[in-house]
């Protein structure tokens, strides 16, 4: 399958995605300053399949890469990857540093982390909290 990889303004249909794949609330993780993105197959299809957000701090230097989903059927063909480079690429133009988090328990996303040149760190303020959860920045 071949896919594309858009920004977008429609936080909305993030937000449906979030809870649906995260199952957390999505109010409480994503918001309007949020930037999105969505990976859709590139033939026959209007769907996104994938969503990722960030959060861009400029004031503190970083850019917080906050949610990222890909449906079932689209796994395993590197969308939570593209979805991260993106994200990176977006951060490195504005100068600022991207950091994120992922539980312990979560391997598929500390593997792509890894791949995309994130490295674990204890950040000042565990704004998750300590149990389980990993930190990461890419600097």
């Amino acid at each position: 399958m071949h896919f594309i990889i858009r920004r977008s303004k429609d936080l909305h249909f993030a937000m449906k995605m979030h809870r649906m794949l995260i199952g957390t609330d999505p109010y409480k993780d994503l918001n309007i300053e949020s930037n999105v993105w969505y990976a859709k197959r590139r033939i026959h299809s209007d769907l996104p399949i994938a969503y990722a957000t960030s959060l861009d701090n400029e004031e503190g230097g970083w850019s917080y890469l906050n949610s990222c989903g890909v449906l079932a059927i689209a796994r395993g063909h590197g969308l939570q990857k593209r979805l991260i480079r993106a994200r990176v690429q977006h951060a490195n133009r504005l100068g600022l540093t991207p950091i994120t988090y992922t539980l312990a328990s979560n391997s598929y996303s500390v593997n792509n982390l890894v791949d995309c040149g994130f490295r674990a760190y204890n950040p000042s303020y565990p704004w998750i909290g300590e149990d389980n959860v990993v930190y990461w920045i890419r600097k």
